[in-house]
């Protein structure tokens, strides 16, 4: 996609120099408008990502206070959990294009191009999956050779052998996302996440702990053995699967009769590829941070596990406001007016939430770490990681919002450039020294993230500015 000084739209040519539709209506009250769309896309959509997130830390806690002191599940699972996540995020950029794609379709009026955009969009994330699960799998046996503890390893191998299914409803539900979000019905996100849940619950608490699960609340034993790591594994499988078939459901129910068009897979591609590699850059930085923690021994991998399901559950709340503000700023496109208003109100709101989050993490660190286990050996570590985390939080909502506003835009190689040099030409150099060579632990890998974050939110804002400063044509 291209910058261009004319851009064509449904409402007719316009200058840079000129002013956009939007730009007559009185500021205060253009300004009001747009915040009140925006929330009421980024509610539900944030509330579906942290009651998703949910299951993780329903998993985590389960198998947290099902594992004995010190015992190795708790951190293969949070090794495996990381392994899974980061091989899966390339086939979740392919379907990300989806974002892109249908909101400005929408924006333009073209509801039968919004509708094949998905299609075409998970049909290609589908297939890209197969080899991140194969690759995610495979990665796990090399776990021992890169020096983490052989029974850590095992747990890994379980508990991702069990998610393995996960991927592809995962991946699915992305791409759904990013359709229902353009077309601006997410209560249904909510909905899915609610009953997943509902079902989460007992099937993890079923799998990971066996006929303790029903004799601790005096029902007779049935001959369920307590799967561990790999029973919270499959819990999660289960809870994705009921996810995707809800929402995707719902999709088609409200998708347009007319679905004759067809959709140019290259696109997909041309624009789903970067945000793919810039997932696998920044979820793989974590990722390799969390087997450098395994090096590190069972505490401090434990510790780095719990605070970053607390840290990953704020930045889903934030992923929900990007998700919106992609797909504000994509129907604005779409309608051939500047995007730049709902882009800084999108980022202010998703400053705002990550401040809260802060506030709480740097208030209550013990209270949230004792949630998810209780450890002895881990709560002293995880409550100084959380005091790390309220630093960065701010940093974090920017960088969220920010790549995903220059997503709806169409830009999705500068974010890539950018995610690849701060996390791999600066994070994580200064987190393996700290952490490994300097015998930090987790908290010198974590303060090299945090250097990371900044570079990336400060980079990619600057960028969104300067795009968003004149009318940007159509993918």
């Amino acid at each position: 996609m291209t910058l261009t000084t004319s851009i064509a739209s449904s409402k007719g040519q316009f200058l840079p120099h000129e002013a956009p539709p939007s730009s007559r209506v009185p500021p205060g009250a253009s300004i009001r408008h747009e915040l009140v769309k925006l929330l009421t896309v980024a509610a539900p959509i944030a509330g579906g990502q942290l009651l998703t997130m949910l299951m993780g830390v329903v998993d985590t806690r389960i198998l947290g206070y099902a594992a004995k002191e010190g015992s190795a599940d708790f951190g293969g699972a949070s090794t495996g959990r990381a392994i899974g996540f980061t091989c899966m995020v390339f086939a979740m950029g392919i379907a990300s294009a989806c974002d892109t794609l249908a909101s400005q379709a929408i924006g333009a009026g073209e509801d039968a191009e919004a509708w094949n955009a998905l299609e075409t969009t998970l049909r290609t994330a589908l297939l890209w999956t197969f080899p991140c699960a194969i690759v995610a799998m495979l990665a796990t046996f090399i776990l021992p050779y890169v020096g983490v503890e052989a029974e850590i390893a095992q747990h890994a191998q379980r508990f991702t052998l069990g998610q393995l299914p996960s991927m592809f409803f995962i991946v699915g539900f992305c791409a759904t996302k990013g359709y229902l979000q353009a077309r601006h019905r997410t209560s249904i996100l909510i909905v899915s996440a609610l009953i997943a849940n509902i079902v989460n619950v007992p099937v993890c608490m079923l799998l990971v702990r066996g006929d303790a699960a029903f004799t601790s609340v005096g029902m007779p034993l049935v001959g369920m053995p307590a799967l561990g790591s790999f029973g919270a594994g499959l819990a999660l499988s289960v809870g994705s699967i009921v996810q995707f078939l809800i929402v995707y459901a719902y999709a088609r129910s409200i998708a347009p009769l007319d679905r004759k068009s067809q959709f140019d897979k290259a696109k997909v591609m041309r624009l789903g590829l970067p945000i793919g590699v810039h997932l696998v850059a920044e979820y793989g930085a974590f990722s390799l941070v969390t087997v450098l923690a395994a090096r590190c021994g069972r505490a401090e991998v434990g510790a780095h596990q719990v605070a970053i399901v607390l840290a990953s559950f704020t930045y889903m709340g934030a992923l929900g406001i990007g998700g919106a503000t992609s797909a504000r700023v994509g129907r604005a496109i779409g309608a051939g007016v500047s995007p730049r208003m709902p882009g800084l109100l999108g980022i202010g709101l998703g400053v705002a939430f990550m401040g809260a989050c802060a506030g709480v993490f740097a208030l209550f660190p013990s209270t949230l770490v004792l949630m998810l286990t209780p450890d002895k050996t881990v709560l002293p570590i995880a409550v100084k990681l959380l005091y790390i985390a309220a630093c960065f939080q701010l940093f974090d909502g920017v960088q969220v919002v920010t790549s995903s506003a220059l997503r709806g835009t169409g830009d999705t190689r500068v974010p890539l450039v950018a995610n690849l040099i701060a996390y791999w030409a600066f994070a994580i150099p200064l987190g393996f020294t700290l952490g490994v060579a300097m015998k930090m632990g987790a908290i010198g890998l974590w303060l090299g993230l945090t250097l990371g974050l900044i570079i990336v939110a400060l980079a990619l804002f600057v960028r969104f500015w300067q795009r968003s400063g004149t009318l940007i044509a159509r993918v």
